[in-house]
C-alpha cells in the first residue's frame, strides 16, 4: 500500500501543528492566565472547556502512549509551537464530579493508562495539576501555580468533516 503525505493545512486548523510522528491530533499551546492555587470548583469551571473557547472542538491534551508523548515532545522542541518552558496537560487530581476520588485523572474522563513522571517530582502529593517541563526533557511534574500555556489538542480533520482521521484520510500517513 502506498501512503500519500498530506500537508498540515489539509489536516490541522489554524494555529495547530501536526507532530512528525504518528498522532490522531494536531496540537497548539494556548496562552492561559489561571489564578494561583485554583480551587476544584474554579478548575472544573475553567480548564476542561478552555481549549474549546479558542477553537471549537479542541480540548486540553491527554497523552495515552509513549508514541504520543514522543510526538508531542518533538513538536514542542521543534519551535513550531511557541511556548517558554512549560505547558499544562489535562491531568488533574481535582475531583471532576461530586464524591470522585482525588487520584490522577484526565479531564475528559478517560483513564490514566500511561504516565511520564519525572523521577524527582512523582512523589509530590499535594499538587493538583500536571505540566510538562522542557528542562526535564518534557517529563511530567505535578504543579499548583499558574502555567503560561495550556497544551490543546484537536482531532485531525474533525474540523473538516466531523469524522475520525482514518475516515477522512484512510490511505494517508500522519
Amino acid at each position: 500500500m502506498l501512503f500519500n503525505v498530506i500537508s498540515i493545512s489539509e489536516v490541522c486548523p489554524k494555529r495547530f501543528e501536526l507532530p512528525n510522528l504518528p498522532s490522531a491530533f494536531c496540537y497548539s499551546a494556548v496562552e492561559s492566565a489561571f489564578p494561583e492555587g485554583m480551587t476544584p470548583e474554579q478548575y472544573n469551571d475553567v480548564v476542561p472547556g478552555f481549549c474549546d473557547q479558542h477553537k471549537a472542538g479542541a480540548s486540553i491534551a491527554t497523552i495515552n502512549t509513549q508514541v504520543e508523548q514522543n510526538a508531542i515532545a518533538e513538536l514542542l522542541d521543534s519551535g513550531r509551537v511557541k511556548i517558554r518552558d512549560t505547558v499544562m496537560l489535562g491531568l488533574t487530581k481535582f475531583p471532576l464530579k461530586e464524591n470522585e476520588s482525588s487520584d490522577w485523572k484526565w479531564v475528559d474522563g478517560s483513564p490514566v493508562t500511561f504516565t511520564h513522571w519525572s523521577d524527582e517530582w512523582e512523589a509530590e502529593g499535594n499538587k493538583q495539576q500536571a505540566v510538562m517541563f522542557k528542562a526535564l526533557g518534557w517529563k511530567w511534574a505535578p504543579w499548583n501555580t499558574n502555567v503560561p500555556h495550556m497544551l490543546c489538542q484537536y482531532e485531525m480533520c474533525a474540523w473538516r468533516e466531523q469524522k475520525s482521521p482514518m475516515e477522512c484520510y484512510p490511505d494517508y500517513y500522519y
